[in-house]
């Protein structure tokens, strides 16, 4: 789930009779999407003006090989779609994930990354090596029971594909593979954030969807 993509070219696989695809620009969350053909018009007669609605398409980027995308649309007028978020895959034969996980220097006051991560160090513990879950907290959102754990350190099994430059990550395990559930919770956080910092905006660093701990989405 990207906070911002600006004027990437792509295709789009709207759900219309043909199954075909449909080309767009991207900047920031509003999607131009753009045609001669006969497509476009069949795609503005059935999405004008509908809202909360998912379309799936694939993402390019310098001729690399298409990423499997999901975007969650808040509402559609004519040829432009203004979009709630949107979720790249990583990979390109992985589907589905088990976990979304959040950076934020927010949340890394919050739950005082500085302090535990000195304590921990003076405890002698290595955290290149295996991360560790400082806290768990259970809560409950839309009648489901979850539980959140604040992670510190790096995992040294994902090698490259580990994320350094992260400070700690909030995680969340998930129930369902619906961007909704995703957009749901990380509308949560971020008012939790503003709430516990007293702050009128509290950005995010960065949103990961997980499968067995490997990074799916982003």
């Amino acid at each position: 789930m990207e906070e911002k993509i600006l004027a990437v070219f792509v295709w789009l696989l709207v759900r219309l009779e043909h199954h075909s695809n449909l080309p767009f620009v991207m900047e920031e969350y509003r999607m131009e999407l753009f045609t001669d053909d006969e497509l476009l018009t069949d795609f503005t007669k059935e999405y004008n003006f509908k809202e909360d609605y998912i379309l799936e398409g694939e993402y390019f980027a310098n001729n690399f090989q298409g990423q499997k995308s999901t975007f969650l649309v808040e509402r559609s007028m004519g040829s432009t779609c203004y979009l709630r978020c949107y979720m790249i895959n990583r990979l390109t034969v992985q589907d589905g994930y088990d976990t979304i996980g959040v950076q934020s220097s927010f949340l890394d006051d919050i739950f005082r990354y500085k302090y535990n991560y000195i304590d921990m160090v003076r405890e002698g513990i290595n955290l290149a090596v295996e991360p560790k879950d400082i806290y768990k907290i259970p809560f409950s959102m839309d009648n489901s029971q979850y539980e959140l754990s604040y992670r510190i350190g790096n995992d040294n099994r994902l090698g490259l594909l580990e994320d350094f430059d992260k400070k700690g990550e909030l995680l969340i395990p998930l129930y369902t593979n619906q961007i909704q559930e995703c957009y749901n919770m990380s509308i949560i956080l971020y008012r939790f954030s503003m709430f516990m910092t007293s702050e009128a905006e509290a950005p995010f660093k960065q949103i990961t969807l997980y499968t067995n701990r490997r990074k799916v989405y982003h």
